[in-house]
């Protein structure tokens, strides 16, 4: 889930909207609504330019983290992001990730994404259709099973779900 903030008559207002159930983030998700350049980006391969990169956990379901909060990859490229890495992990909740897992579930990490021939369509549709309409068309149906387990998951660490998987097996 993501948080929206709004601000109103000098009021700062928040709300989540569920991923699955906002259009933007489900178009973006599928490549449909990236800048040209993207699809043609010649950093978004495994050998990084940078010193540092920093970007969505892919994997995050392997780790033993607190799923309330937001996981981000840090990919430490050079012997420059090295030293600010350890000038700051310190001050950090983390754990050593598999980046070879990482670079194969993050296609940015390997490869542009693709551009899909939808993607002009969802320009001209954005163009002239409601919200609610545009959640019809691009985001994912749900049913009661499939949020059951996606609460399960965003909710749980691997050892809670690993222990309710063995006591699952032996009744």
């Amino acid at each position: 889930s993501f948080a929206y903030s709004f601000h109103s008559n000098s009021r700062n207002v928040s709300f989540t909207i569920p991923s699955f159930r906002d259009p933007f983030y489900q178009a973006f998700l599928d490549g449909k609504n990236y800048r040209e350049c993207c699809y043609n980006c010649r950093f978004a391969c495994d050998k990084r330019v940078g010193d540092i990169t920093i970007g969505d956990c892919a994997n995050w379901r392997a780790y033993d983290l607190p799923k309330e909060r937001v996981l981000s990859t840090v990919a430490v490229n050079t012997d420059k992001g090295e030293l600010l890495w350890n000038s700051i992990k310190n001050d950090l909740l983390f754990t050593e990730a598999d980046y070879k897992q990482e670079v194969i579930l993050n296609k940015q990490l390997h490869a542009p994404v693709k551009r899909d021939k939808a993607r002009d369509d969802f320009y001209r549709y954005i163009a002239n259709t409601r919200l609610d309409e545009m959640e019809k068309v691009y985001c994912i149906k749900r049913n009661i099973k499939n949020r059951l387990v996606y609460f399960f998951i965003s909710h749980t660490t691997v050892g809670t779900r690993d222990t309710i998987k063995k006591l699952l097996r032996r009744g």
